[in-house]
């Protein structure tokens, strides 16, 4: 699965082997965008669309050249234009969209117009020695560079989707090939930084993208964080605040909190049952709080909790149950449940499975 997206009406799966669309109403499909001919597959995916319903989706050509790009309108189920945005292979980027712009984050750091695909703008790089990562995320892109002939050799940007302006001072990098890997979230700001000076750490932002302190995603003692992107359809994180939500592995399933100020672990929460998962859903409720599935054990509902971002406890919502009775197989799936709690949708990580279930607040 490479992305979901959704209206009032629908929502959305987005997949290698093609784009479909389910009646929120009755789960039954809306319609289809099967992969254009001259292409093998879909390969990227926009995390959510804009004001207008309007997605982004990269399409492989052979050769793991995702240098095509495509606009995906939801309201008409149609792909309004595919367009070739470079003659060099462009493999692995991210996409976001805005009203004016499809952003491009990868070896190639840009945007194209939603209208059309033409050209907007294109980043340019210090001088010639120098190699490009960037990650797309939301109105902003941000950008690391590594540079032979200029000093320092690496730098961090934060720039604009729509213009390509720069939004933050540039931060020197001095990791040996330190860069962006994921932008954990957009708003706020949160980034997550390969290959530091002491390994992988989280780089908040404040509203004037002004960096705050770094935090490692190493523990003594434990597991590293293995955190998602939103150029992930699964995700493993949600930032609300100034809190840090993260899956965690090891022995138990649990889902930790760390302060960005201040990068350190306020709580983990695991399952009370034995063995079981704990697996965070999407998203926060009105009041900014996050919501985690605690499954049971086999054939037993799953507890639908709230997490209090003090000390983790738990509010019960309610429980949800597999219509076969079976297990609910939480890490399988990705789990959306809008800010008023009155539904909650899951899909599966294959599309080979049931590709949508949902549940609703009785």
């Amino acid at each position: 699965m490479l992305g979901i997206w959704g209206t009032d009406k629908i929502t959305v799966r987005v997949d290698a082997s093609g784009i479909r669309a389910y009646n929120l109403a009755d789960g039954k499909e809306a319609w289809t965008i099967p992969v254009p001919s001259g292409a093998k597959e879909l390969c990227a995916a926009s995390y959510s669309t804009n004001s207008k319903n309007i997605g982004a989706v990269a399409f492989n050509t052979g050769d793991s050249d995702c240098s095509t790009l495509g606009a995906v309108d939801l309201t008409t189920g149609k792909l309004t234009w595919s367009a070739k945005v470079t003659n060099d292979r462009l493999s692995n980027p991210t996409l976001s969209v805005t009203d004016k712009v499809v952003a491009i984050g990868g070896r190639l750091v840009g945007a194209v117009s939603i209208d059309n695909g033409s050209g907007v703008w294109q980043w340019k790089p210090r001088d010639s020695s120098c190699s490009v990562s960037g990650r797309a995320a939301g109105a902003q892109i941000v950008v690391s560079d590594r540079c032979y002939e200029s000093s320092p050799k690496s730098q961090l940007y934060v720039v604009d989707s729509d213009t390509g302006t720069q939004k933050s001072t540039p931060i020197a990098l001095t990791g040996s090939i330190e860069q962006v890997d994921k932008v954990v979230s957009d708003q706020p700001l949160v980034v997550l930084v390969t290959n530091g000076p002491n390994g992988d750490y989280v780089l908040p932002f404040d509203k004037s993208n002004k960096p705050g302190k770094p935090m490692s995603v190493k523990e003594p003692g434990s597991d590293s964080l293995r955190l998602s992107g939103q150029g992930d359809a699964i995700s493993a994180n949600v930032v609300s605040g100034n809190i840090l939500y993260a899956q965690a592995s090891g022995t138990k399933s649990a889902i930790n909190a760390y302060d960005l100020t201040t990068g350190k672990r306020i709580w983990s929460a695991t399952n009370g049952q034995s063995n079981e998962d704990i697996r965070l859903v999407s998203g926060t409720d009105k009041d900014g709080k996050v919501r985690a599935i605690l499954p049971q054990g086999y054939k037993k509902p799953a507890r639908l909790v709230t997490l209090s971002p003090t000390d983790g406890s738990m509010t019960d919502l309610g429980t949800m149950a597999m219509p076969d009775g079976l297990d609910i197989g939480a890490a399988l799936n990705e789990y959306l449940m809008p800010a008023d709690g009155s539904t909650v949708y899951s899909f599966s990580r294959f599309d080979s499975d049931s590709p949508l279930t949902k549940w609703a607040k009785k």
